[in-house]
């Protein structure tokens, strides 16, 4: 069932739609969240609201990154 879904999805419009413009990651986080809204339950909006924006954040040398990731490997502690 599940895999059903997940094959009709994608030649969905809206999913077509909002993954034809992505360019760089902070696209592609800004699409999922869109689908993630579109497809989701209230339950599921919720989760993608408490979801750590995709940010640049100088400390990594221009490279994207989760704002919300700590830690030895990041080097960042927010």
């Amino acid at each position: 069932m599940l895999w059903e879904r997940v094959q009709e999805r994608w030649s969905d419009p809206f999913v077509v739609e909002a993954l034809s413009a992505v360019r760089s990651m902070e696209d592609w986080a800004e699409a999922t969240r869109r689908i993630g809204y579109h497809f989701g339950t209230d339950e599921v909006r919720r989760r993608v609201d408490r979801r750590p924006a995709y940010i640049l954040d100088d400390g990594t040398s221009g490279k994207r990154h989760i704002a919300s990731m700590t830690g030895p490997a990041t080097g960042h502690q927010l």
